[in-house]
């Protein structure tokens, strides 16, 4: 599949946007992608050794935990409750919804970590800026 001209160009604007912007942010969505990828991966599947434990737990908290540190990475980078944002009334779980979105705009080759994201990754955020008080 031929990719367009432009649709490169956006995509590396994002790169460097994501890395310049928030840095631990960007890390930390990078962590999340991944956990993503191999919760979606790992779902339903058991251990051959360990008398046939589910992995998918295991995986599912390490998914948890990435989204957790990305919600407090963007609290550091200083990216939720932007003034500009709040002034718009946009909510902090909209505004990391919509920079997840535009992470997988940028980085086209996770699928596997934005249908997670999809399916059980925005309700962890909800659950993880309720915890840390945004």
């Amino acid at each position: 599949m031929l990719v367009s001209q432009e649709a490169m160009t956006v995509r590396k604007m994002l790169e460097r946007d994501f890395a310049t912007a928030f840095p631990n942010g960007f890390r930390a969505l990078q962590d999340m992608a991944l956990a993503g990828s191999k919760a979606y991966k790992s779902n339903g599947k058991r251990a051959w050794f360990g008398l046939g434990r589910d992995l998918t737990l295991e995986v599912m908290r390490g998914y948890r935990d990435s989204i957790m540190l990305f919600v407090m990475a963007m609290g550091k980078d200083e990216f939720i409750n932007l003034p500009a944002a709040v002034e718009k009334g946009i909510p902090p779980h909209q505004q990391l919804d919509h920079t997840v979105k535009l992470f997988f705009i940028a980085y086209p080759n996770w699928p596997d970590a934005e249908e997670s994201w999809e399916s059980i990754g925005r309700t962890v955020m909800y659950e993880a800026l309720r915890v840390s008080g945004y």
